[in-house]
């Protein structure tokens, strides 16, 4: 950081007043500057691609992870539905008691603490099962990201790359969004990515780690 603050001021104090204005030293335009001794030499560029919407969409992994989680939400919706039904009866049974009585009674309002007990229960569960969801969601999604950049990394490293990038931004069919606008075939590393993050995760001893 140090040599490009250093160099504009070194110019600016060049126009003014040439070298003399550091003390006799003159810049030779004929010997360009070397890199300092603590700089490492530049790493040769190998470049792969991934497209993390095309593994989202047609690995195993995650179409059965989303399986999963639909089928939890389906039978989270299924218990609620079938409370909220029997106290919608209940609370509808309570109104015509409660219309057909000349003045509250005792055990009128008795039924209607009980139901507004039972109400206030069917909320709490509903935020508690959509709190428990929410946690499978992320932990299972945290546990297939993980194994993701493990794979990766992985082949990173088996391949020799120096750069993994992703093909896809937002939604992947926009180009402007991409940072890759064209690139060889070859160096598409997406369904090798795909092939082994099925086999790893959906493995009989991975399966349940890795999905709720």
């Amino acid at each position: 950081m140090t040599q490009w603050k250093t160099i504009p001021l070194m110019l600016l104090f060049l126009g003014i007043g040439g070298a003399a204005m550091w003390g006799g030293i003159q810049l030779s335009s004929s010997q360009p500057f070397s890199n300092p001794p603590h700089e490492q030499p530049p790493v040769p560029l190998s470049v792969g691609v991934v497209d993390i919407n095309s593994i989202k969409a047609n690995s195993k992994v995650f179409q059965k992870f989303k399986k999963v989680l639909d089928g939890l939400n389906a039978t989270i919706h299924k218990e609620v539905l079938e409370r909220e039904t029997a106290l919608r009866a209940e609370y509808e049974q309570f109104k015509k008691r409660e219309e057909e009585a000349t003045e509250p009674t005792p055990e009128l309002l008795k039924q209607k603490t009980e139901l507004d007990k039972k109400y206030a229960e069917l909320e709490k569960t509903v935020q508690t099962r959509r709190e428990e969801l929410e946690q499978q969601y992320t932990q299972g999604l945290i546990n297939i990201k993980q194994t993701l950049k493990e794979i990766m990394e992985d082949l990173g490293k088996t391949h020799g790359l120096t750069l993994l990038l992703n093909k896809s931004i937002g939604d992947g069919n926009q180009m402007d969004q991409s940072i890759v606008l064209f690139c060889n075939k070859g160096l598409d590393l997406t369904e090798e990515v795909i092939q082994r993050l099925d086999a790893q995760l959906l493995s009989e001893n991975k399966e349940k780690e890795a999905i709720p």
